[in-house]
Formats: C-alpha cells, structure tokens, sequence
C-alpha cells in the first residue's frame, strides 16, 4: 500500500498538480497522525489493563492479610475474656478478706503474668504506600479505611507494650514474691490479700478491657474494609 502512494505522489509531481498534492500530503499527515493515536490508545488501554490486574492483586492481598488479622484479633479478645472473669473474683475475694479461697486466689494471680499481645505479621497498605503503588487502587474509600485501621494497630501495638511493662514492673515481682509458682504454696499471705495486689488486678483489668474495646473496634474497620475491596473486586472484574 505504502508502495502505491509512493507512486501516485510521485505521479501528481511529474503532472505538475500541485493542488492535488497538496490534498495528497494533507491525507498522507492525518493518516500518520491517526496511526499515531491509535498507537498510543492501544498503549494507554494495555497500561489500563495492566493497572487493573494490579489492583485487583492488591484487593485480593489486602483482604487474605485482613482477615487473617480478624482471626487472630478473635482469638485473642476470647483469650483475654477468660481472664476477665477470673480477676474480677480476685478482687472480690480480697476485698472480703476471704482466706478460705486462698488457694483460688493464688491459682488465679499467677494469671496476671499471662496477657494478649497482637501482632500484625505485615502491612500490605504501608508496603503500598512506601512502594508507591498505592496510586493503583481506585477506590479512595479503601485507602480512608486502611488509614483508620493504622490507627487501630497503632492503639493497640501501644497497649500491648503499656501491658507488657506493667506485668514486667508491678504484677509480677508481687505474685512471685507472695506465691511459690511451682507447688502453689502461699508464702506471703498478707501480701497476696494486700491493696497492692487489688491494685495490680484492677490496673490489668482496665488494660484488658481498653484492649478489649480497640480489638473489637478493629475487627468492625476490617469487616467494612474488606466490604469496600469486594466492591473494588467486583469493578475491576467487570472491567
């Protein structure tokens, strides 16, 4: 084709109409123009295409590190539940003073040095951000909702550590010097049935119950996030 243009263009020079090559020209400009367009309306759709596969990648990366987070955020609000319980009737036997339960009470402050600690494995959202891939998904809702989420987790990585220290600095000098761990035996009597040990207790169980509450907070942010990346799935599935 392009060896017949050639010749007809050469033809209308040799017959001298200029007009008619002038108009020749003109169309042989817009084809190459037209080619060129197409050309780049081809490359933006491949690179569309190929944006949507990312994303999609990440929705599905997103929701499998959020719901394995829901799982372990489940597992240990029930962890944490089965100790609630148990402190709650600590502190009501040493209010009342009552030594009959001392074996009980014991068994029960030993406890305070076991407690929940949350750790996310990974961040797929930071490792977006700092990436910069994050600009692949479409779906500003998601990214507002990651954002809360970071909010959670930094809330709880604190507690946890708040936790940690206090077991470390307050609870467990006390219950190790007021209890013999291994046979159970009561050393320290009074000690055991002192307002510090009430103290100790109530402290813990305000930590948990914060934990408690952020934990649950988390799990509803994850359960709507994972709702908004559905949708972003179900788009860019049609797409």
């Amino acid at each position: 084709m392009f060896l017949l243009l050639r010749r007809l263009k050469i033809s209308l020079l040799k017959e001298g109409k200029i007009f008619k090559y002038g108009l020749y020209a003109a169309g042989e400009i817009l084809l190459v123009v037209v080619g060129i367009l197409i050309a780049l309306q081809v490359d933006n759709w491949n690179k569309e295409n190929s944006n949507r596969k990312l994303e999609q990648q990440y929705y599905l990366n997103m929701k499998a590190q959020l719901l394995a987070d829901k799982k372990t955020l489940g597992q240990e609000i029930q962890y944490n539940n089965g100790f609630l319980e148990q402190f709650r009737q600590a502190i009501s036997i040493i209010a009342e003073n009552d030594r009959e339960q001392i074996q009980k009470l014991a068994k029960i402050v030993l406890e305070l040095k076991n407690f929940s600690d949350f750790r996310r494995k990974s961040s797929i959202y930071q490792t977006l951000v700092n990436s910069g891939e994050i600009k692949h998904v479409r779906n500003r809702s998601v990214i507002e909702m990651f954002q809360s989420l970071e909010g959670d987790y930094t809330y709880i990585e604190r507690l946890e550590d708040i936790h940690r220290q206090a077991v470390l600095d307050f609870v467990l000098e006390q219950v190790v010097d007021s209890v013999q761990i291994q046979t159970l035996i009561v050393r320290k009597p009074d000690q055991l049935y002192s307002y510090q040990m009430q103290n100790s207790l109530v402290l813990i169980i305000g930590l948990i119950e914060e934990k408690s509450a952020i934990y649950h907070k988390a799990v509803a942010d994850i359960d709507e996030t994972v709702k908004l990346i559905l949708k972003g799935l179900e788009i860019t599935e049609a797409n």
